[in-house]
């Protein structure tokens, strides 16, 4: 039986330990209905980042730096690239630097432990780098 609103349900049929789930259940239910409401009426939100929100030069800028790389499916090398600046995405982007796809170990300078590196990471420490050298 699926439970609607939570006056469908009496207080004898759901359990006393039940109550709070059955209730944020219902309110993501409703959260999830008005955002898909709000996508239907066609509302468009633009990302946030911590600087602010993605304007279309630095998401234009951003698509065709992830398509050079052929990283268009990677999110976190994505929201990597939405953090920074434009003019470091179009600093990366001209200095031909290409983040290396197979060469992703690194050795932890605490540890002394070779581990794993994301594109993502390799990208940030160069936009980390290309930040310090105008600086």
């Amino acid at each position: 039986m699926a439970v609607e609103d939570p006056e469908d349900f009496e207080e004898e049929e759901v359990q006393e330990h039940l109550k709070d789930a059955v209730d944020g259940s219902l309110r993501l239910k409703r959260m999830l209905s008005d955002d898909s409401k709000s996508a239907q009426q066609g509302s468009t939100k633009k990302r946030k980042t911590a600087h602010g929100e993605v304007g279309a030069a630095e998401a234009a800028a951003i698509e065709a730096l992830l398509a050079k790389w052929d990283c268009l499916d990677d999110v976190v090398l994505r929201h990597v690239l939405e953090g920074v600046e434009l003019w470091e995405v179009e600093e990366i982007g001209k200095s031909g630097w290409v983040p290396d796809k197979n060469s992703q170990w690194m050795s932890d300078p605490n540890t002394g432990r070779v581990r794993p590196q994301s594109i993502a990471d390799l990208c940030n420490k160069r936009l980390v780098a290309t930040r310090h050298s105008k600086t």
